[in-house]
């Protein structure tokens, strides 16, 4: 641009013309450059999500999957580290967090041995107070850009901790459930809100992930305790010696162990389902069936004998209550206690024999397996075959027997001592006791007369210890009632169907999930209940299994129960292997149905993204050796078609500029398995040239292996041209700001020299005229007019101080005759004068002679940073300081005021900054250097840097 001949006033409009257009093109630049950010995130997040619903789907371990989603997190929001976590609820109702993946920024010993310790658990957060906890407390977004001053950080961080700069926490919602929680720390400028609503669809992403995890593990474990439970009451059932059935209010058997189903119908019958009218004697079942009667009207457990192909039996039924406290099933246990009964009998008809043979007796008593006592009518024991809980014989003998037996059982024991002795029946009792030792011991107690008088004088008593039976007993009901709960409390509904399609059981979730109670379901037929139809559908799983014995599965919408099913049909088999029905789980898996069906629309909205973005999408295999998929952006960029791509995958280069061409093949070779970035220029068919940003990124799978490569081709030819505009309009403002600042100095210069020359001179000639006029002046002259010349003097003084200062503000004659730190000391003393301010000018060492534009340029920036004191800083004291070390020679102007911020364009050194704008672009000049230091409250530094040799 032609400079020469212009005014200053032209050259300063032509200046902020250029100005003008800088501004729009900056402007303009930086709205391409947010758009194709945006377009570049939101294709990345889709793309993310894309493959992290896949990698869920197809069962990926959970900590890989989720430090996967981390690590996509942290590269879509550009953030140094951050979490995801899982959120778990207290008994209490309190709520706390575990990671399932984070960042590893453990700052010492202790801190990374327990990181390596617990991050495969999860680390668990817990409280309110800290920036997490808040999410936790209210479920909403936390974002602050200085967590070092949030009330809501709760305290300092830890000694030796990674500062966190800036903080975004989002809450992970699914359902109306706060499942989770997400956070990342350290963003290059800070987060805005903007970026919550665009990770939207990633929260949404891990709380599906999250929830599809929760319920594999519930239904996972909710299996093994089922099968876990079945197979402990199983064991203790065929472990028990004794006969134990499982019936109903109608007589079905439900259950039975091996022992009974031995004792009813031989070894390897099928009992389950018969009524046990079918098996017993009229007489017996007739029996039994009173004894039930009484069980289910006072809910209390009772004990009877009876006698059945010539042996006795013990039996006691015991009450199994259903949810509303009613006795449903009745628990039968019978003991064979034929040789009990007969070696009671033998005792009664042997009674003399023992009396006269009392040795025999006792060698008997002593070998027995249990305890034998005798006692006389007032309770004294007079005979125990060994040491009774613990106490020798010696001690025993002669004390009472209702001493040894607990107070609560011992009103019952002296009924049937009485009872005994007074009508010669035999009694029986079960009660615990306890050792010395401390130890609780159950006991069988029967008693009867001893002898044929009438009344008998002495009683024997048989203690057995029962404990091994009972802890039997109890183990037995403990797991039967562990299996009831556990069955009733799998989420899954579960149905055991017999041969003919009858429903013998269901669990609590089948029944509600048909709002019925599982009374109600048990025996009907169920193609009935859950299909209403009146036969087997053609897809019958229990139908399927019933022919070939195998384990069916199938997933299927069901409308009655309104969800879609994975059902598992099982065998169920008796004790010889035979199918005697099946076992039917059916998962509601109408979440994960959705999801997958939001999984195929998120691909069809990539697709449709991909086919209508202005950029070209491509994707290959690694190395490039197979087009996968390229966009039709392509044919409009390159100028030719899709196919051409797929048939040669390499053909894009062909396009290439020759002079880019090696470089391109380099950059795609040196980079053939991660990620590069290459500009370059295309020719296309038309001749005419483009210019190509083209990025390249790999994919990976869970195990770190390279199965694709992607990415994007950009058109920035328009972006190029602008910036070679703007590159060259900066060249030619410099130029110009440059030359105006020359003409702007030697304008000054000239004026200065002027007013020397002319004014001056001429009021200098005029004072000396008024001098030798007022000399001349007699005596008569009036007062008045002599009064009149000596103030024409005066102001012939002052004009010519005036001139002499607007001369040295134009162009201070000291900064060419004497250098810089005269003109400095020189404008220190003149500031002071005007302003009261007092400035300081020191020199380290002797200063030498700079060329002359530097010493000009050094001058006006110490004039401008004073002047910005006088206006805005507020200082009480300035000190200028000017240094020299080797070739480089500094200057400091110092003060104590208020301070401002030097990055914001609105500083307290003048509007929008022109007055710092104005020294460095001075400094630029000279090649020099200028740094501003200010804080609010903390006073200015402005130190100008320059070398004698720049």
């Amino acid at each position: 641009m032609e400079t020469e001949g212009m005014t200053k006033a032209q050259l300063s409009e032509e200046l902020a013309r250029l100005r003008e257009r800088v501004a729009d093109l900056e402007r303009a630049e930086e709205d391409r450059r947010r758009g194709q950010n945006l377009s570049e995130k939101t294709l990345e997040l889709i793309e993310f999500i894309t493959r992290a619903q896949g990698l869920c789907i197809s069962g990926m371990n959970r900590h890989a999957l989720f430090e996967e989603m981390l690590q996509g997190l942290l590269s879509l929001t550009e953030s140094e580290f951050g979490y995801i976590g899982e959120v778990f609820y207290t008994d209490e109702g309190e709520c706390y967090q575990r990671s399932r993946a984070i960042s590893n920024i453990a700052w010492d010993d202790e801190s990374r041995r327990f990181y390596r310790d617990n991050w495969q658990d999860g680390l668990k957060f817990e409280g309110n107070r800290s920036l997490h906890g808040e999410i936790l407390r209210t479920g909403e977004p936390v974002l602050t850009n200085d967590p070092e001053v949030d009330p809501r950080q709760g305290g300092k961080l830890p000694g030796g901790h990674p500062p966190i700069r800036s903080f975004l926490g989002l809450p992970i919602w699914l359902g109306g459930e706060l499942v989770g929680t997400a956070g990342i720390a350290n963003r290059q400028g800070g987060y805005d809100p903007d970026i919550i609503e665009f990770l939207e669809p990633f929260l949404k992403m891990c709380g599906v992930v999250i929830q599809s995890y929760r319920s594999e593990e519930m239904r996972e474990t909710a299996e093994k305790e089922f099968r876990d439970s079945e197979k402990k009451a199983r064991a203790l059932l065929n472990a028990s010696a004794e006969t134990m059935l499982l019936v109903d209010r109608a007589g079905r058997i439900l259950d039975l162990n091996t022992t009974a189903s031995k004792r009813i119908a031989g070894e390897g019958a099928d009992l389950i389902g018969k009524n046990v009218r079918e098996l017993f004697s009229e007489e017996v079942h007739d029996r039994r069936r009173a004894e039930g009667e009484v069980v289910h009207r006072t809910k209390k457990p009772v004990r009877f004998e009876d006698q059945r192909d010539g042996r006795i039996l013990d039996n006691t039924f015991y009450p199994i209550f259903d949810a509303e406290g009613e006795v449903s099933h009745i628990a039968v246990y019978s003991k064979d206690v034929t040789e009990e009964r007969l070696t009671q009998i033998a005792q009664r008809e042997n009674e003399a024999a023992l009396r006269q043979s009392e040795e025999r007796f006792r060698s008997l008593a002593e070998h027995a397996p249990d305890y034998v006592v005798l006692v006389d009518r007032s309770g004294k024991i007079l005979f125990v075959n060994r040491t009774y809980g613990g106490v020798p014989k010696e001690e025993v003998i002669g004390s009472s027997m209702y001493d040894w037996v607990p107070r609560i059982f011992r009103e019952d024991f002296i009924t049937l001592t009485k009872r005994a002795f007074q009508s010669g029946d035999t009694g029986f009792l079960e009660y615990w006791n306890r050792t010395r030792a401390g130890q609780t011991v159950w006991h069988e107690l029967h008693i009867g007369p001893v002898g044929t008088g009438d009344p008998s004088e002495t009683a024997i008593l048989i203690i057995r210890d029962v404990g091994e039976r009972r802890r039997a007993e109890q183990a037995l009901l403990r797991a039967k009632t562990e299996w009831e709960r556990t069955f009733d409390t799998v989420p899954d509904l579960i149905m055991i169907v017999d041969t003919e399609y009858r429903i013998v059981r269901v669990n609590r979730a089948m029944a509600d999930k048909l709002g019925m109670t599982p009374h109600e379901i048990v025996g009907c037929r169920c193609y009935e209940l859950i299909h209403g139809t009146k036969e087997p559908i053609a897809a019958c799983g229990h139908r399927t299994l019933m022919d070939d014995g195998k384990r069916y599965t199938q997933d299927f919408y069901e409308d009655r129960l309104g969800a879609w099913l994975h059902l598992s049909v099982s065998p169920l088999l008796d004790d010889e292997g035979r199918v005697v029905g099946s076992v039917h789980v059916a998962s509601d898996i109408t979440r994960t149905r959705l999801a997958a069906e939001a999984l195929r629309e998120s691909e069809s909205k990539f697709r449709l993204l991909a086919e209508h973005i202005e950029d070209v999408f491509w994707m290959s295999t690694p190395g490039i050796g197979e087009t996968i998929y390229v966009s039709p952006a392509y044919e409009k960029i390159w100028g030719r078609t899709r196919d051409s791509l797929y048939e040669e995958p390499k053909s894009f280069m062909e396009a290439i500029h020759p002079e880019d061409l090696d470089r391109v093949r380099e950059q795609v070779a040196e980079h053939a398995f991660g990620s590069y970035h290459a500009q370059y220029r295309i020719i296309q068919p038309d001749g005419s040239i483009r210019w190509i940003l083209d990025r390249g990124f790999p994919i990976r799978d869970e195990k770190g292996d390279l199965v694709r490569m992607c990415g994007l081709a950009t058109d920035i030819t328009e972006r190029h041209d602008r910036e070679e505009a703007l590159e060259r309009s900066q060249k030619q403002l410099r130029a110009l700001a440059t030359e105006l600042a020359r003409t702007e100095e030697s304008e000054r210069k000239r004026l200065a020299g002027e007013l020397h020359d002319q004014v001056g001179q001429s009021l200098t000639a005029l004072g000396i005229n008024l001098g030798f006029v007022r000399s001349q002046l007699s005596d008569k002259v009036e007062e008045r007019t002599i009064q009149r010349l000596d103030d024409a003097l005066d102001l012939v003084e002052q004009t010519s101080e005036s001139i002499r200062d607007v001369m040295m503000d134009l162009r201070p004659t000291l900064l060419d005759d004497y250098g810089l730190m005269a003109a400095l000391r020189w404008y220190a003393e003149h500031f002071s004068r005007r302003t009261g301010i007092p400035v300081d000018v020191i020199a380290e060492g002797e200063i030498a002679r700079l060329d002359g534009e530097s010493e000009t340029g050094l001058f006006r920036i110490a004039r401008e940073a004073l002047t910005n004191v006088a206006k805005h800083a507020h200082a009480s004291r300035v000190t200028v300081r000017t240094e020299e070390t080797n070739d480089l020679l500094r200057m400091t102007v110092i003060d104590d005021g208020q301070g401002f911020d030097p990055g914001s364009r609105e500083t307290g050194h003048g509007k929008e900054g022109w007055g710092l704008l104005t020294m460095g672009e001075r400094m630029h000049r000279m090649g020099g250097r200028l740094q501003v230091e200010s804080a609010s409250g903390g006073g200015t530094r402005v130190c100008a840097e320059v070398r004698r040799n720049g």
